[in-house]
């Protein structure tokens, strides 16, 4: 498990190399990069931004065909919904 400092340090490098892919134009990247958000945004226990950021991730990879990437991003969404549904059973 990530401790909250390495989540906030990995969100960080996560959201400059979306900068940088997004201003090289490389849309593949880009989703990348926000696959990298989403993970930190989980880690840091903001489960909605983490799912909102792959969303957008999603929509990327299927605007550049990146079919794997899609699966990637699919397993994780998975997870997340799972999780939610999980903590609602417990509340």
């Amino acid at each position: 498990m990530l401790r909250q400092a390495d989540a906030s340090g990995a969100l960080h490098l996560h959201e400059t190399a979306r900068g940088r892919c997004r201003a090289a134009g490389d849309r593949s990247c880009e989703a990348l990069a926000l696959g990298g958000m989403g993970m930190a945004h989980s880690a840091l226990g903001d489960r909605r931004k983490a799912v909102e950021v792959l969303e957008e991730a999603l929509r990327l990879q299927g605007a550049t065909s990146d079919r794997l990437g899609e699966a990637g991003t699919l397993v994780s969404l998975g997870f997340f919904s799972c999780q939610g549904a999980i903590l609602s059973l417990n509340h």
